[in-house]
């Protein structure tokens, strides 16, 4: 049975003590992992014997106006909320120790849900192509070929999306590259990538902050509503609080 909208819990972690860059994110993640325990297996997404679990990443790492931050999405939501409620006053990575006592705490409960206009949505940093893929960005040289395969690669990134978020949609979904800001070579785990910062279009609801794409545990692909395109913008709140204050979504 499908359903209009779907609920998602969000929640979001940002430490004005703690500046990162890009970079320095799988430190930060490292540290985290080990603050939360290798069994809590949502902060590593690996399973026991180390291998790779093939869920999507529930439990993000990022830099959000220069400061370390984590984004939890659903199950990772939760955890993420175990963990920040327990952990101790201090996090170490990278050689040094860095204060725990506030953060800035975004959380949410959105409805996702079939917009009855175009919804408009910026993509930073977007990895939309796997190896092979990127290989056939590469062998096609016409424009029009390389937009297809990034539609293409994009709705299969928002579906997946969905899956992740417990949604069946009620409607087909539509989804279209409107333009390519920049595109650049990356490396993500020794392989050649290319990360894109696009805007696009789509016919669902979706909250600010979350991520599609490759390696979303690191950084990439996180996007935000294109607000001057939209016809009726939301606004998110965000506040500060510290660990005893952090209540339930």
């Amino acid at each position: 049975m499908t359903h209009a909208t779907h609920p998602l819990r969000l929640l979001q972690l940002r430490f004005p003590a703690i500046p990162l860059r890009p970079h320095h994110i799988p430190q930060f993640r490292g540290g985290v992992i080990e603050s939360a325990g290798r069994e809590n297996d949502l902060f590593h997404n690996h399973k026991p014997d180390g291998s790779n679990d093939q869920r999507p990443a529930l439990i993000q790492y990022r830099v959000v106006q220069g400061c370390a931050a984590i984004w939890g999405i659903g199950e990772g939501a939760n955890a993420l909320e175990r963990w920040w409620l327990s952990a101790p006053d201090a996090l170490h990575f990278g050689g040094r120790t860095y204060p725990l006592q506030a953060a800035e705490v975004r959380r949410e409960n959105f409805q996702l849900g079939m917009a009855p206009h175009w919804k408009y949505y910026r993509l930073h940093d977007y990895l939309a192509l796997n190896t092979e893929n990127y290989l056939r960005w590469l062998d096609t040289p016409h424009l029009v070929g390389r937009a297809e395969l990034l539609d293409s690669m994009l709705t299969g990134h928002l579906l997946g999306f969905c899956e992740t978020a417990g949604w069946q949609l009620p409607e087909r979904l539509e989804a279209q590259v409107v333009d390519i800001h920049q595109r650049k070579k990356t490396r993500y785990h020794d392989t050649n990538l290319m990360a894109f910062e696009i805007t696009y279009r789509c016919n669902i609801i979706l909250p600010e902050g979350i991520a599609l794409g490759k390696a979303v545990s690191h950084g990439f692909g996180v996007q935000w509503p294109v607000l001057k395109l939209e016809e009726n913008p939301t606004s998110n709140s965000t506040q500060k609080t510290t660990k005893n204050t952090l209540v339930s979504m």
